[in-house]
């Protein structure tokens, strides 16, 4: 008899590159392996890719530039973490089709964390706006990750914290975010957005580079 429990439970002792072994063996231990690669997300960029490839751009002169793959998975399974390292803003190859997305599904679903911290080496990995823009306009549904439970999200930037709404909805049951306010990205609207779409959180962290007491206006809408 086949213990889905239990195998995942002997899976999750192994390193990420063990369980990429371990999704070739068979069916299900591919869903068990694929399932504990993609629920900790510390790195949207594999994420992202998985709809279509990244590149980034250089300019060589001042009459074009040449767009250079910097990642793009050569099997669908391939560990979330094992990515080039690239201080340059990375964008869509080609513009997103409605196929794109049903490879997003099937590992999307497996997400249950996102884990961003600016204060990582990872944070170097930067994506232009325009690639959560598309995101945003294309998706065929609310929920981008509908498994998901947690987000810590800790940028530097408002534009950079505005983007996390894209991911947030009514299943999100902890948050930790830092807060930033500026004129373009105003912290009232980010809050808000807060409040409309994670309306069951039960847990939540802030922090500021301001005094708290300068947003008790904000706060209070939580």
């Amino acid at each position: 008899m086949f213990i889905t429990e239990l195998l995942t439970l002997v899976l999750s002792f192994l390193d990420n590159k063990s369980l990429l072994k371990s999704a070739l063996v068979c069916r299900q231990w591919s869903e068990a392996a694929l399932d504990l690669l993609w629920q900790d997300i510390h790195d949207l960029r594999p994420l992202i890719s998985l709809l279509a490839p990244l590149a980034t751009e250089r300019r060589f002169t001042p009459q074009g530039s040449v767009l250079q793959i910097v990642s793009q998975p050569q099997l669908p399974m391939m560990a979330p973490e094992r990515f080039q390292n690239t201080a340059l803003p990375q964008k869509f190859r080609r513009h997103l089709q409605a196929q794109d997305w049903h490879k997003w599904d099937r590992y999307a679903r497996r997400v249950r964390t996102l884990d961003l911290d600016d204060r990582r080496p990872t944070a170097r990995r930067k994506v232009e706006n325009s690639v959560f823009d598309e995101i945003a306009r294309t998706r065929p549904r609310e929920e981008l990750l509908p498994n998901l439970h947690t987000i810590g999200w800790w940028t530097s930037s408002a534009d950079q914290q505005a983007r996390s709404i894209l991911f947030m909805h009514s299943n999100i049951k902890s948050l930790s975010l830092r807060f930033h306010n500026s004129p373009t990205h105003p912290l009232a609207t980010y809050v808000q957005a807060i409040v409309d779409r994670v309306p069951h959180v039960t847990r939540l962290e802030v922090r500021a580079d301001t005094a708290m007491h300068d947003l008790q206006t904000e706060m209070l809408s939580l």
